[in-house]
């Protein structure tokens, strides 16, 4: 981690997997480079969600990217699956998020569409229980969100 000279001390400075690359388009591509880029994302929402989030969805491809998230989360592996619903939930955790993540819901002219509730609730279903409380914590937080904002 680099540093910034704050005066007379120094404060880390932390460096995103989107400073190096814009990775974001691999959630659409084949399988193996969504995995990289669903980590990558997982690891720069440990960093700082809010900026990682706000990074996310001004990306010009970023609702084609929420879908790379959706077909992610019906992946048969489960920490994929997993952590897919995590992010899915933590984009929906701001305003500008859960207006997006609505809007998937509601799309009725995209095939995936009605695979959100599903995938979440497969999950629902799993004996991995951080797979369970990630689509637990998504439906619940898209629920309460979607009457706030």
């Amino acid at each position: 981690m680099a540093e910034a000279d704050d005066g007379n001390r120094r404060q880390p400075v932390k460096k995103f997997h989107w400073d190096k690359e814009d990775y974001f388009p691999y959630l659409v591509r084949d399988y193996k480079q969504s995995i990289i880029a669903l980590e990558y994302l997982v690891d720069d929402l440990h960093g700082d969600k809010e900026l990682t989030i706000a990074r996310f969805l001004a990306h010009c491809g970023s609702e084609d990217f929420l879908w790379g998230i959706v077909r992610l989360m019906g992946a048969e592996n489960l920490r994929v699956s997993g952590n897919s619903a995590y992010v899915f939930g933590t984009i929906a955790e701001t305003a500008d998020g859960i207006d997006r993540i609505v809007g998937l819901l509601t799309n009725r002219s995209h095939p995936d569409s009605a695979n959100i509730l599903i995938h979440l609730v497969n999950l629902l279903k799993s004996n991995d229980y951080e797979c369970l409380m990630n689509a637990a914590g998504t439906i619940g937080t898209i629920v309460i969100l979607s009457f706030l904002f």
